[in-house]
C-alpha cells in the first residue's frame, strides 16, 4: 500500500479524475490505478479515478474522518459527475472499503448498483499483530541486501515484538527468501492516509448485491507453503449475494495494477460492464 506518483499532466487539486470519456454509464474506481484499467475497457466506457488527497490538504475532509464520512464526501463529488442512478462503483484495497460504504449509503437512498467490483479489499477493523508482521516482511522484498534487510527488520522489532517476528521467521522459511536480492519497485497505486487509519474503525454492514471479487493469487509471505489464497472468511460473510471472484494468479496485493495483471482484471471488469450495459437497454 504505497504512495505513488501524481502524472505531471494533472495538477494536484484534482481528486475526481476524469481518466476516460463515453456515452456508457460511468464507472467510479476509489484508488488503485484508474487510468491502467481504463485502457483496457471499452473506449465507450467513461472511467472516473478518486486519486489525491487534497480533500484533506484544503480541509475539505477532516484528517480524523472515518469511513463513512469519507465516502459520503466521495458521493457528493459522484453525483456530481452523475446525479441518478444506476451507478458502477468499484475499489482497491482501503479504496475498495471506501466503495463498499458508498453503495451501502446508496442502497439507503434508493439507488440501483448494480455492479460493484471490490479489487483486493484491506480487512476492517483493528489490524491483528500477525498481519502486522507479514506486512513488514512482505517489505524486506523491495529492499536490496540480506543485511540491509535484517537492519530494517531490527527496527520493527521493538514495535512489532522480536518473538513474533522469530516466529514467523521459522514458521514460513522466510529466511530463504531475505537472502535474495531485489531491486525496489515504485508503486502505480496511491492509498489515503486518513482513509487507512479510517479503517481501523469502520464497522461494515452484510451487503447482499452483485459483487465483483479480485484477488491476489499469491501473497510472498506464504508463497512457500500455499500458492492460491482464498478471500478470508470475514468478507465472504459480508457478502450475501451473487459473488464472482477472480483470482490473478501471479500477483501479490503491490503487484495487481501491474500492466498484464491490471489487463486481467480489466478483461474481466469489462466483461461485467458489458453484460450490464445490454441488460439495461
Amino acid at each position: 500500500m504505497a504512495t505513488g506518483q501524481l502524472p505531471a499532466t494533472k495538477p494536484l487539486e484534482i481528486g475526481l479524475i476524469p481518466v476516460q470519456s463515453g456515452t456508457k454509464t460511468p464507472f467510479f474506481c476509489v484508488y488503485g490505478n484508474g487510468r491502467v484499467l481504463a485502457q483496457y475497457l471499452d473506449p465507450d466506457q467513461p472511467v472516473y479515478w478518486f486519486w489525491s488527497s487534497h480533500h484533506c490538504e484544503l480541509h475539505q475532509l477532516s484528517h480524523s474522518a472515518s469511513i463513512e464520512e469519507i465516502a459520503a464526501f466521495y458521493l457528493k463529488e459522484i453525483k456530481r459527475i452523475q446525479p441518478e442512478g444506476p451507478y458502477l462503483i468499484g475499489g482497491f484495497c482501503v479504496g475498495a472499503s471506501i466503495a463498499y460504504e458508498i453503495a451501502q449509503q446508496l442502497k439507503r437512498e434508493n439507488q440501483q448498483v448494480p455492479l460493484l467490483t471490490l479489487i483486493d479489499p484491506w480487512r476492517p477493523g483493528p489490524v491483528p499483530l500477525s498481519v502486522k508482521v507479514i506486512r513488514e516482511l512482505n517489505k524486506t522484498s523491495q529492499i536490496d541486501g540480506y543485511l540491509k534487510k535484517i537492519s530494517y527488520l531490527s527496527n520493527k522489532a521493538t514495535t512489532l515484538s522480536r518473538r513474533a517476528i522469530s516466529r514467523f521467521l521459522k514458521k514460513f522459511g522466510y529466511h530463504k527468501i531475505l537472502g535474495k536480492q531485489t531491486s525496489p519497485k515504485p508503486s502505480s497505486v496511491y492509498v489515503h492516509p486518513t482513509a487507512t487509519k479510517a479503517l481501523v474503525y469502520y464497522q461494515p454492514q452484510p451487503y447482499k448485491d452483485p459483487v465483483l471479487l479480485f484477488w491476489p493469487g499469491q501473497r510472498e509471505i506464504i508463497h512457500m507453503r500455499k500458492k492460491q489464497l482464498d478471500p478470508p472468511a470475514h468478507w465472504i460473510k459480508l457478502l450475501t449475494g451473487d459473488i464472482k471472484t477472480f483470482s490473478i494468479p501471479e500477483a501479490g496485493h503491490e503487484q495487481l495494477f501491474d500492466e498484464l495483471n491490471a489487463q486481467d482484471i480489466a478483461r474481466q471488469l469489462n466483461k461485467h460492464l458489458r453484460d450490464y450495459h445490454v441488460i439495461a437497454v
